[in-house]
């Protein structure tokens, strides 16, 4: 993934999938133990003869879904909030390059 910067500027198309990616894995991560734990009390349901507590637990299985339609409305909503910003003030990129990436680029 690439952030692209025109003109000293932060190109807000390339900023959607960063965005998109760091909101996903990071609910991801966090509903992961979640979801595991719903999981393992749905197969004891099962195994014990409650089905009903499995079927009840069944819109868990959408988690992967509403996540990646959560993120990418929280990530337009940000890029809405960030090119309404532009429009009225200054959105800039700096590049710093720190002494250890400078001495990898003098070496190659």
């Amino acid at each position: 993934m690439k952030l692209k910067i025109v003109d000293g500027k932060v190109a807000l198309g390339s900023m959607f999938p960063v965005l998109w990616t760091g909101y996903v894995i990071g609910l991801g991560c966090f509903f992961l133990p979640i979801l595991v734990i719903m999981v393992l009390i749905a197969l004891v349901a099962v195994v014990s003869g409650s089905g009903e507590l499995a079927w009840n637990m069944l819109p868990m299985a959408m988690m992967p879904v509403i996540l990646a339609i959560q993120g990418a409305i929280f990530s337009g909503i940000v890029l809405l909030g960030l090119l309404v910003f532009r429009a009225f003030g200054k959105l800039e990129a700096e590049i710093v390059t720190t002494m250890h990436n400078a001495a990898n680029v003098a070496d190659t």
